[in-house]
């Protein structure tokens, strides 16, 4: 009887270790000979015979690797005194996964207007994410800046982030109607009935400052083409102004109130055409209180759904703006840190208020 331990274990078949392309697909064995492996050779397939190398494992992007990264990016962005006031100054914990975010400059889309502001975008955002694919593609390529205008001087082009090229139509701010101002004896009373019963409640507004760009607006040596030559903030400034002159006319005594609805709903109706939500392609603080005063307005119509999204809206720019974050930089002075303040404390006092107040 022979004994168990002189057999021998069947010897296993060497696996094959890059099979073509070809053996792959029809899962057959395959001997890895190069250029043209057996099979391939005997079924006269050696123009198709074709090896797929595999991925090396030293390409494989780690965790620790990622880390490296973003320190050594916090570490270049810090040298630069220009972008050193945008980066939390939170170091990035060892080992930690934790993506520390940072305050970025607005893309191009966002800084058409010349109140753009800086906005808050952490690094896994969709907008931080293409501007970095825009750089590794055209290191040259600044996105935060606007492109040269067009040919037309009505329109000005600029890239998106994906880099086409976008065509801006001509500001509203040519359209007179909109921007001009009804008597100046009417105005007043409802630029005072704002101040006297809107603002105590809501102070949205820096009063100081409203008042002094409204006196200007009735001096008699403003040349007519003023209204022609408007800047964005000025646009956004007649903007606001309709509002308040719409929310002082729902509060006067001294329009009939069959006639205070129809005038409110025009001055409604010029600072939408001025400044509408369906264009809302940039952010400011400015644009928080414009949206906080329709929200207002829209409260005391029959419009409370619009209310209601117009306060989402507001809130949605406030905290792309980093309202809801203390700022203490330098570069803020005490009247724009408290207005941000004043701003985001309205934003949440309307989302608190209006939905226990049909």
């Amino acid at each position: 009887m022979m004994s168990t331990h002189n057999v021998l274990p069947p010897r296993r078949r060497r696996r094959t270790r890059l099979a073509c392309n070809p053996c792959r697909a029809r899962k057959t064995g395959c001997d890895g000979r190069r250029p043209v492996c057996t099979l391939c050779s005997m079924k006269a397939m050696g123009d198709q015979c074709a090896y797929q190398e595999r991925p090396s494992s030293s390409k494989t992007l780690t965790l620790s690797d990622v880390n490296n990264r973003l320190q050594s990016l916090e570490v270049k962005v810090r040298g630069d005194p220009h972008l050193r006031r945008n980066v939390a100054d939170t170091p990035l914990a060892s080992g930690s996964s934790t993506v520390i975010p940072v305050l970025m400059e607005q893309s191009a889309s966002h800084q058409s207007h010349d109140a753009a502001e800086e906005t808050v975008y952490g690094p896994s955002s969709n907008i931080s994410f293409l501007q970095e694919v825009i750089q590794l593609q055209d290191p040259e390529m600044d996105t935060t800046q606007p492109a040269q205008s067009s040919a037309c001087p009505n329109e000005r082009t600029m890239p998106d982030l994906l880099g086409f090229t976008e065509v801006q139509s001509p500001s509203l701010a040519h359209d007179v109607d909109l921007v001009s101002l009804p008597d100046r004896q009417l105005a007043d009373t409802l630029f005072r009935c704002f101040w006297d019963f809107i603002h105590p409640v809501f102070p949205i507004l820096h009063r100081p400052s409203i008042a002094t760009t409204y006196d200007h607006l009735w001096e008699q040596s403003m040349p007519l083409t003023y209204r022609y030559k408007q800047t964005n903030d000025d646009i956004v400034f007649h903007a606001i102004l309709n509002m308040v002159l719409a929310l002082g006319c729902q509060r006067s005594d001294q329009i009939p109130s069959a006639q205070r609805n129809q005038f409110s709903d025009s001055f409604y109706r010029r600072s939408y055409r001025l400044v509408s939500i369906e264009t809302l392609d940039f952010s400011s603080l400015q644009i928080v209180q414009l949206l906080l005063l329709r929200a207002i307005y829209l409260h005391y119509t029959t419009y409370a759904d619009r209310c209601w999204n117009m306060v989402g809206v507001a809130l949605r720019v406030a905290q792309g703006l980093g309202l809801h974050l203390e700022q203490t930089a330098s570069s803020k002075n005490q009247l724009k840190r408290e207005m941000r303040r004043r701003v985001w404390h309205n934003c949440v006092a309307l989302d608190r208020y209006l939905p226990y107040y049909p």
